[in-house]
């Protein structure tokens, strides 16, 4: 009897290895099947790998598929909880992890996931797709790079930095080549305008845009717009302010100007020690150099400018001058009037 039970297994064993030898094929030192799907944790394999652990104490199912089109897409599910009955969270995406590191004396392990953040089975789709590095026990930073060569780097602690490992800033564009910079483009020509706004404490506080001709800087709160408070000039038509806060190449129209803090107001004019200079010293002077004394010439102010400031205050002093000038004239006139009255009495 136990040679019959031998030979029948012996026969077995010889059509079971047929059967794996026709699925399972070496190719050297490896083994491939194509013969259908491979299934570890299920006897129905949906994809051509697929693998479940539903059974888990924590519930996950994962698959693994390479789907057949023009993308040729590979996708790994994962759904936490154990039925559509039992809460979540759940995820759906990738999970990489790297191996545990110690980290703060626990056991942590590094990971990379890309996954879409939903509520419940029956609404899967209405959530956020979240990629995240890292955990809370390890923060990872995140990079984006094209032909080996980084272009975004997403820091742990919320910073991005565009051209840079190490941004300074909630945002940090750096280039170290071209005239590189950041471009706001609005395509539509009938929108009213493009614009980069500015919040503060959850109100707006002013706005830079273009309406398509003109650029504005507005305000939109109380206070003031100020420019270069700490140093630096201004130029409005030039790149060359020769050194003072604000430079204006071609045409400026005011309402009102005023200019404050002039230490040498010529009030002194009228003061009892000022010596008018003689009528006759001002012909001479005015014969010679051809314009007014502390009056600059066409020349100096072609070449120098005009101060507007310093300009008001000499010409309020040859007012006065001129005004002592008639004064003193007008006391002359009179004088000879006195004169006069008793010669022409005579004649009568």
């Amino acid at each position: 009897m136990r040679p019959r039970k031998t030979f029948i297994a012996a026969v077995c064993i010889f059509f079971i290895g047929q059967s794996l030898q026709a699925q399972w094929q070496p190719n050297g030192s490896s083994i491939y099947y194509n013969g259908g799907n491979v299934g570890i944790g299920t006897s129905t394999p949906a994809a051509p790998f697929h693998v479940e652990a539903s059974n888990q104490p924590t519930g996950f199912a994962s698959i693994f598929n390479k789907s057949v089109s023009v993308a040729q897409t590979y996708t790994f599910e994962s759904v936490g909880g154990l039925s559509a009955s039992m809460p979540g969270p759940f995820w759906r995406g990738f999970h990489l992890a790297s191996p545990a590191i110690t980290q703060n004396g626990a056991l942590t392990y590094p990971r990379l996931s890309l996954y879409a953040d939903v509520n419940s089975f029956a609404d899967p789709t209405s959530r956020t797709w979240v990629m995240q590095a890292g955990n809370s026990s390890l923060p990872f930073d995140l990079a984006f790079g094209v032909n080996d060569i980084e272009i975004m780097h997403l820091k742990s602690d919320g910073k991005i930095g565009i051209g840079t490992k190490s941004p300074n800033d909630l945002l940090d564009v750096t280039s170290t080549s071209g005239n590189n910079g950041i471009r706001i483009n609005n395509g539509n020509a009938s929108t009213d305008y493009t614009a980069l706004r500015f919040f503060q404490g959850g109100g707006e506080k002013g706005v830079v845009f273009t309406n398509g001709e003109n650029m504005f800087i507005n305000r939109l709160s109380t206070g003031n717009l100020i420019l270069n408070a700490s140093s630096g000039n201004v130029g409005i038509g030039t790149t060359d302010t020769k050194g003072y806060k604000l430079a204006v190449n071609g045409n400026a129209i005011f309402t009102r100007v005023v200019v404050k803090n002039y230490n040498n107001w010529p009030d002194y004019v009228f003061y009892n020690s000022y010596r008018l200079r003689p009528l006759s010293d001002l012909e001479q002077y005015i014969n010679q150099y051809h314009h007014l004394p502390e009056v600059p010439s066409a020349e100096e102010v072609k070449k120098n400018g005009l101060d507007v400031g310093e300009s008001q205050a000499t010409f309020l002093k040859k007012i006065e001058e001129l005004t002592l000038y008639v004064i003193e004239l007008n006391k002359r006139i009179q004088e000879l009037e006195s004169k006069e009255k008793p010669i022409a009495s005579k004649g009568k």
